[in-house]
């Protein structure tokens, strides 16, 4: 699949996403212009910045019988389907008019970790960005060990983000990320 943002192609199988991003790591570790050339292309690109960057707690998976069941692997990288390129396409389109999106979704097809995962690009790029997330109760909200609470989500992603990518004091226990507050010292998002 090529990005039509920044012409990255990107494997969208699950193992050949997973070697395609450690090379891409591999290369961002020794080569710092490539290292700031690929992070303004996330900046540039949600679609590129989720399958290059995020992962996702996988509880569950369809098994062969087409029955629902613990997953084999519950860290998975990120890598979007046809149908979530769409809706991703369709935040971006609705963030600049400033327009309401009504996702209609089902159990298991990663609706609620493509919205994270949209407020999470948000914070990490958008200068002075100012993001409200809810839920109906505070535990789903920010409850530590809960994969349930948004901010567990958030501090989910951050851990397999590489050190450089990850704005300073922004871990669970920094000055930067308290009970249900995140903020980012480099764009003064929160």
């Amino acid at each position: 699949w090529t990005d039509p943002v920044t012409g990255f192609k990107i494997p969208k199988g699950q193992y050949a996403n997973l070697k395609w991003r450690a090379a891409l790591l591999k290369r961002a570790e020794e080569d710092l212009g490539f290292r700031r050339d690929l992070w303004s292309a996330c900046r540039a690109s949600l679609h590129l910045w989720i399958n290059a960057f995020a992962f996702t707690y996988h509880q569950f998976e369809v098994g062969s019988e087409g029955l629902r069941k613990g997953a084999d692997h519950a860290d998975m990288p990120m890598v979007t389907w046809d149908v979530q390129d769409d809706i991703l396409t369709q935040f971006i389109v609705n963030l600049d008019k400033a327009e309401d999106i009504l996702v209609n979704k089902s159990r298991d097809m990663g609706a609620s970790w493509l919205c994270i995962d949209f407020m999470h690009w948000l914070w990490l790029f958008r200068d002075d960005a100012q993001l409200l997330e809810l839920s109906r109760t505070e535990q789903y909200v920010d409850q530590s060990g809960n994969m349930k609470a948004l901010f567990q989500k958030h501090d989910y992603i951050n851990k397999w983000l590489p050190d450089w990518t990850v704005p300073p004091d922004s871990m669970p226990g920094g000055k930067n990320r308290t009970k249900m507050h995140m903020a980012n010292a480099w764009n003064r998002s929160c």
